[in-house]
């Protein structure tokens, strides 16, 4: 199973943060037998678009996950859905640091 890791933020390929994604998320699919194959940064943008669109190609399990976590200028789920014709609604029962 091709599993691969795509980190997206520009703080993180400034330094500015210390990717500990990796590490946390590798330990936590060992154990189901999972490992990755690939894992990949890129900046804020259409970077992150791009990079999608060729990794649904080519992977069987996509962990997306982000530098800071969600700030009011994140595009990655807008960027997801669109990519895979989903549409997004607000779900009022989630709590509030999952909206």
């Amino acid at each position: 199973m091709r599993v691969v890791l795509l980190n997206t933020g520009t703080e993180l390929l400034l330094g500015d943060v210390q990717d500990a994604h990796l590490a946390f998320i590798a330990r936590e699919i060992l154990p189901l037998g999972l490992r990755f194959n690939e894992r990949r940064t890129v900046p804020d943008g259409p970077a992150i678009r791009e990079t999608l669109s060729e990794l649904f190609g080519h992977s069987e399990i996509l962990f997306v996950t982000g530098g800071l976590g969600p700030t009011s200028d994140d595009i990655t789920r807008e960027i997801v859905a669109d990519a895979r014709g989903l549409e997004l609604r607000m779900d009022s029962e989630l709590p509030p640091s999952l909206k």
